[in-house]
């Protein structure tokens, strides 16, 4: 396995030599954050460099195959408050201005990627020499050179200090190089020295640049996973721990919405910055968004009975001399929270009129219990990828979820585990409604099994998410399932009513007269609640495709005041568009010039495009051309073209609808081009057309226009076949009529014969008409 991870590696290797080879161009990046200014510096393959600090100034030198260094982008996404300005010296130098006492401090991501970091403060100390072995460095006491592979451990107890002897009086200080040596190291004391350096394990061999990279990435996610954990109050820290530390090491410095640190670990949950080494060597789980600064919601053991849990948070809201105790009022909304009292927790959240990242927070879950979902801007609604419990509140929040919108399942399933019981009853057949609406049916069936396996009693809107469920399998919603929790005529009734209908429509069936009446009848029983909007755009959605749009335009235009303005445009182009389509020619020219403004505002260009084409094939002119003047983009604006090319012939307009099919191509271009011809009496130029889009029947009309009676004699099909026959043979051989006088009796004949034969030919051309006249009406 090895071999061949290894193989693999080396041919990854030779494949990127080409590309690395070339990359002679040094590139220059910048980025702001809260503590510093991180520069980053793209290192061709081969190339060294050098930096040299100054105060307010600082070098880069840069050697090696680079060629050119691009500063371009530097200053595009900071600002000049750290950095001044970078400039490209002679010598592939690269020069800082700095704009503050900022020491900079230099990394190295792998062998291609310098960092530098600009942070407030002063310069660093210059290091000291690293580049020759630990081993091979003079000590900083003589007395300590000993050859030693390693350093004595911190456990060793340290040398005594021996400063040198006094000058004797009035004599004159000696070069400290020709001082005696000092007193050698006892031999027992260098014998227990090098024991314990020589029990030392052996140095690991050097990372390869593969190897580097790999246990990167495995630091980098492990400290995320701790941070987001201790953030979330998941790790159970050691008391050992605790007590190891100063208090010096346990605090760290006050910040905005800083959590309190764990001993040992730190984790800041308002900050977007990598971890960084902090205080004593600690490491400082810097969090990401993704982090709650809410408590956790999770099942915890019962403390006692509710009224005695809520009787002593609430003595607790008031402190010493009648002061309201802020913590304590944050206690009560979680235990509201916990409980499932979404109105409770909001208003003690108003009362403690406190606004902090974690009270956001805490409002926004009140609201959801409140309203099943967030109305308002709320803290999740861009955290539903997040590997923690803040997905779970982004879903719940967002009613409907956008479509594409990321979602991590995995911690949402975890999530909601571990919610309290009353939590879980009420808000798992919610979650798992938002799932099957993105046809997340997978998702949604696990997290009903563990409503199942957790909860004893089946509520209303489990039943109702296991029909939408059955539904989609099916392909059509199950009606027995669905008449039995709306007849049930309790608190999801409505709700199970609006997708019954919903699926049907979404299957392109019409909605039968028992579920109309039916949502007539829960929009006035839901009258001033915040479903009544969707059970009256369902309604008008089932009346339409029953072919009833009347009803429908008349209870459009009775409830369109109440309605958003997205809920109004949704449904005005629904209606417009299915009544182009489906309507008959005089109920749509009824209902259109009786509903004008309902149907004219607001509709995109694809369904005024619809409406216009219905209005031009029934003659109405003037009224589509008010829908095809304004532009529009892409397909629709194609189509919105050719329709004007069409409203011109019928104008009789040519040269306009000639100007308007200028550049369109295709098909439809082609035949209104044809028609076109016809138009101007370009008989043979529109058969060539109607000939090259394939539309023989249009060909041989206009070739009998023409007079082309050769090509209809080679077309026998052709209605104008046989009269082209007739034609042809009459011209080849003409009857000879005298000018004067009575024709000769074979003369006659021939002319009766031609005469026959032409009115037969005549007569089966005109058979193949079909003219509508009043009396087949």
């Amino acid at each position: 396995m090895s071999g061949r991870l290894g193989t693999g590696l080396l041919a990854l290797l030779l494949m990127l030599l080409p590309g690395l080879a070339l990359a002679q161009v040094s590139v220059v990046r910048a980025g702001d954050h809260a503590a510093f200014t991180r520069l980053t510096i793209s290192l061709p393959r081969g190339t060294t460099w050098d930096l040299v600090q100054s105060p307010g100034r600082a070098t880069v030198s840069l050697s090696g195959t680079i060629q050119s260094i691009d500063i371009s982008q530097v200053f595009e996404r900071i600002q000049r408050d750290r950095l001044r300005e970078v400039t490209v010296e002679p010598g592939q130098t690269l020069t800082l201005e700095l704009a503050c006492l900022c020491r900079i401090e230099p990394s190295t991501y792998g062998t291609q990627l310098l960092i530098l970091d600009l942070r407030d403060g002063p310069p660093l100390p210059q290091r000291p020499d690293i580049s020759m072995p630990l081993a091979d460095r003079p000590l900083a006491d003589p007395r300590a050179n000993l050859s030693l592979a390693q350093p004595v451990p911190p456990q060793m107890p340290a040398l005594p200090a021996m400063p040198p002897p006094d000058p004797p009086e009035g004599a004159m200080a000696t070069d400290p190089t020709s001082a005696p040596p000092p007193p050698e190291i006892p031999a027992p004391l260098r014998s227990f020295a090098e024991a314990r350096v020589n029990a030392l394990p052996d140095l690991p061999a050097p990372l390869s640049e593969t190897e580097e990279r790999l246990a990167r990435q495995l630091e980098d996610s492990l400290l995320r996973a701790i941070g987001g954990a201790a953030t979330e109050g998941l790790l159970q820290t050691d008391p050992r721990g605790a007590a190891a530390l100063s208090a010096e090491e346990r605090s760290l410095p006050a910040s905005d919405d800083t959590a309190t640190a764990d001993p040992g670990v730190a984790a800041l949950t308002a900050t977007l910055e990598d971890a960084q080494p902090g205080p004593s060597n600690r490491f400082v789980l810097s969090g990401d968004d993704c982090a709650l600064a809410m408590p956790p919601t999770v099942s915890t053991e019962e403390t006692g009975a509710f009224s005695d849990q809520l009787a002593r948070l609430r003595s607790a809201l008031v402190g010493e001399f009648d002061r309201p105790d802020p913590r304590a009022h944050l206690e009560l909304a979680q235990f509201y929270i916990s409980q499932g009292f979404g109105a409770e927790a909001r208003s003690v959240l108003d009362a403690l009129a406190l606004d902090t990242r974690e009270t956001r927070e805490m409002a926004s879950v009140a609201r959801i219990l409140e309203y099943g979902h967030d109305p308002q801007d709320n803290p999740f609604a861009s955290r539903t990828d997040c590997d923690s419990e803040a997905a779970l509140w982004g879903i719940l929040a967002l009613d409907p979820l956008p479509p594409g919108q990321d979602i991590d399942t995995v911690a949402v399933k975890r999530a909601m585990m571990t919610l309290p019981d009353p939590l879980k009853r009420y808000l798992g057949p919610i979650l798992a409604q938002r799932f099957v609406s993105i046809d997340e049916g997978d998702t949604a069936r696990d997290l009903m099994r563990v409503l199942e396996r957790e909860t004893e009693i089946t509520s209303p809107r489990q039943e109702m998410v296991a029909a939408r469920l059955e539904s989609q399998d099916s392909g059509q919603p199950d009606r027995t399932a669905y008449h039995e929790i709306i007849a049930n005529n309790d608190d999801v009734s409505a709700e199970a009513l609006l997708h019954y209908t919903e699926d049907t429509l979404a299957g392109g069936k019409p909605v039968d007269p028992e579920t109309i009446g039916l949502l007539e009848s829960f929009r006035a029983q839901y009258r001033d609640t915040p479903i009544e909007a969707g059970l009256t755009r369902t309604e008008i959605a089932a009346h339409s495709s029953t072919g009833n749009f009347t009803a429908a335009y008349d209870l459009f235009e009775a409830a369109q005041a109440e309605m958003t303005g997205p809920d109004r445009a949704k449904v005005a182009d629904s209606l417009a568009r299915n009544l182009s389509m489906n309507a008959s020619d005089a109920a749509f020219a009824r209902l259109y010039f009786r509903h004008t403004p309902l149907i004219r505002d607001g509709i995109p260009p694809e369904t005024a495009n619809l409406v216009a084409d219905r209005l031009l094939s029934l003659g109405f002119l003037d009224e589509a051309a008010g829908y095809l003047a304004p532009g529009a983009e892409g397909d629709a604006g194609r189509s919105r073209r050719l329709m004007r090319a069409r409203l011109a012939l019928a104008q009789n307009l040519p040269r306009q609808a000639e100007g308007e099919l200028t550049g369109l191509t295709g098909r439809d271009a082609d035949r209104l081009r044809a028609e076109l011809r016809l138009k101007t009496n370009d008989f043979l130029g529109a058969e060539t057309l109607f000939r090259a889009i394939g539309e023989t029947e249009a060909a041989d009309s206009a070739a009998l226009l023409a007079r082309d009676w050769s090509t209809l004699q080679s077309s026998q099909a052709a209605p104008g076949a046989t009269l082209a026959d007739v034609v042809t043979t009459q011209e080849a051989a003409p009857v000879d009529l005298p000018a004067l006088g009575p024709p000769s009796l074979t003369a006659s004949r021939d002319a009766l014969s031609q005469s026959a034969e032409t009115r037969n030919a005549l007569q089966k051309l005109l058979s193949t008409l079909q003219v509508d006249t009043a009396l087949d009406q």
